[in-house]
């Protein structure tokens, strides 16, 4: 148990609730980013045809949904690696 917390003070383990908070953050920082992304596209080349800003609009409201969901989704994730890796050790042990 020293050595892990050892290894947390220096850096080499970060605790899952910190990544949470942090990826979470980054989501927040990266959303308006691909909200507005389409826009820009639309007024820095206004020869590019409707048909195709509609497909880059479709892609980035993809990518902005994941984002935004990615605070909600990562309590999951996290523990679904963490079980992952925790079957692993024990299949590695055994």
């Amino acid at each position: 148990m020293q050595g892990l917390e050892t290894e947390r003070k220096n850096g080499k383990i970060i605790d899952t609730e910190f990544s949470i908070c942090t990826l979470s953050r980054l989501a927040g920082e990266i959303s308006p980013i691909l909200d507005g992304l389409s826009l820009v596209i639309n007024r820095t080349y206004p020869q590019v045809p409707d048909y195709q800003i509609e497909r880059i609009r479709t892609k980035v409201a993809r990518m902005w949904y994941r984002t935004a969901s990615v605070g909600v989704r990562l309590p999951k994730l996290a523990a679904e690696c963490i079980g992952t890796y925790q079957s692993e050790q024990t299949q590695s042990v055994n």
